[in-house]
């Protein structure tokens, strides 16, 4: 049985929600019949990159307009992953010079089934220096018909010679209310129910991802769990109050209450830094776990701060580890807030 994320996967761009940008363009390539024969799709994990450009290649593929029909033997070839004249490679484990070669080979063969030959490398930036460069003269004059859909979560580490071949498309993270949509939609037709307070914690944890979004209400709907300080529990191994007392620790500097909570708690210290990160977002007001410059650098004197406190007091060394993860998760994990032109 498909998992909700497989079983509502967008199947047209019509579908997609929240990247109106991306599929405004490509819709219009694809009916214009001016599409690119390469494409760099990035942006952070779970924003529908993959999705993006298996849309595109179904809708050329298909050549009934703007969209995918669904309906010929094409799009039911793409439906269940039987079109012959499409590679999907993952270079994350198939990055090698002998898998470019095989692209390489495939690409100078008519399509068997349509007007296109449609490559897809997914976590294109895992790719060898040896894979790119043998790509690189493909990518850069490639056989008629033949289209390259790059996706990648680090657009920095594809080389400039490939990158500066093709489109780009940034694939950003969803706003709470298109997640809230989305998430309302499956469950009516699912004919299933969550409130919306626990729907919003659920979109928290996901941090703009609708692929983690989704995920993290099936797992809500399989538990039958509808009240919102268990599914809390759940998620982050706390409860609100719980989470509320490690913000007014951390707020106040006061190392000797999250020793307290520690003791009585037994929480998890990656599962603390991760509960730190998202409720100082919901704290501080900001949408989609996206820190701007001087909101980072305000949350991260107050850890620090924290941490000199603790790191006074012997005995309070799980504290200082605490708070030393905080700063690592965030540091590592949130995505600092760029301009959006």
């Amino acid at each position: 049985m498909a998992t909700l994320y497989n079983q509502y996967r967008p199947k047209t761009f019509g579908d997609v929600v929240g990247q109106e940008f991306t599929t405004r363009a490509l819709s219009n390539q694809t009916e214009n019949g001016t599409v690119s024969h390469a494409y760099l799709f990035h942006g952070p994990r779970g924003t529908g990159k993959t999705t993006t450009a298996r849309i595109l290649a179904n809708a050329v593929c298909c050549g009934e307009g703007s969209e995918p029909c669904l309906d010929c033997d094409i799009c039911w070839d793409f439906a269940n992953d039987e079109y012959v004249d499409l590679i999907e490679l993952d270079a994350a484990s198939r990055g090698g010079v002998d898998y470019a070669r095989a692209i390489t080979e495939f690409v100078q063969h008519l399509p068997v089934m349509g007007q296109y030959k449609i490559i897809i490398i997914d976590e294109a930036h895992m790719l060898s220096k040896s894979a790119a460069n043998a790509l690189l003269k493909t990518i850069e004059e490639p056989p008629e018909g033949v289209i390259f859909c790059l996706c990648t979560t680090e657009v920095h580490n594809i080389i400039p010679t490939i990158r500066s071949r093709c489109q780009e498309y940034k694939l950003r993270l969803l706003n709470t209310h298109d997640l809230l949509g989305l998430l309302r939609s499956i469950l009516t037709k699912e004919e299933k129910h969550l409130e919306d307070e626990v729907l919003n914690l659920l979109i928290r944890k996901a941090e703009g991802s609708p692929r983690d979004a989704i995920s993290q209400m099936e797992t809500a709907l399989s538990l039958d769990i509808q009240d919102y300080t268990e599914i809390s529990r759940i998620l982050y191994g706390m409860d609100p109050l719980g989470i509320d007392t490690l913000l007014s620790a951390i707020n106040t500097g006061d190392s000797r209450k999250w020793a307290d909570y520690v003791k009585n708690y037994g929480v998890n210290l990656d599962i603390v830094a991760e509960a730190i990160q998202d409720f100082h977002s919901q704290l501080l007001g900001l949408k989609n776990t996206l820190f701007d410059y001087e909101e980072l650098a305000f949350i991260l004197r107050q850890l620090n701060n924290a941490y000199a406190q603790a790191k006074k007091e012997d005995t309070l060394a799980i504290v200082s580890s605490i708070i030393l993860l905080a700063v690592k998760h965030i540091t590592d994990n949130v995505e600092v807030l760029e301009p959006d032109f």
